[in-house]
């Protein structure tokens, strides 16, 4: 378990399983699509994490010290997970360490 920096007044929290190499998150990254309803959708589209997994824009505007969040980001890019389960959006089972490196390619 990992817990990432304060955002605003939140911390995120990151889970790491390694029997099935899942990383478990909060809120730092969505993952909305077309299974999703409509209002869902656009909000998806209007945070920039439709069809993408990556975190929205409002976690980039909002961050209080994004060092420390790179740290954090870092460290979890070095566990050894093949799946991503967010609260919000779709599970990603295909490339999925690749796509959350990309979602935070702005900070690394």
């Amino acid at each position: 378990m990992l817990i990432l920096p304060k955002i605003r007044d939140v911390n995120e929290i990151v889970f790491y399983h390694p029997q099935t190499k899942s990383l478990i998150i909060t809120d730092s990254a969505f993952n909305l699509d077309d299974s999703f309803p409509l209002a869902t959708q656009i909000v998806g589209r209007l945070m920039g994490s439709y069809q993408v997994l990556k975190p929205s824009w409002l976690e980039k505007v909002a961050i209080k010290n994004p060092q420390l969040l790179q740290q954090s980001i870092t460290q979890v890019m070095t566990w050894d997970f093949e799946r991503v389960i967010m609260a919000h959006g779709k599970i990603v089972e295909d490339n999925a360490k690749e796509q959350l490196a990309a979602g935070y390619q702005w900070l690394l």
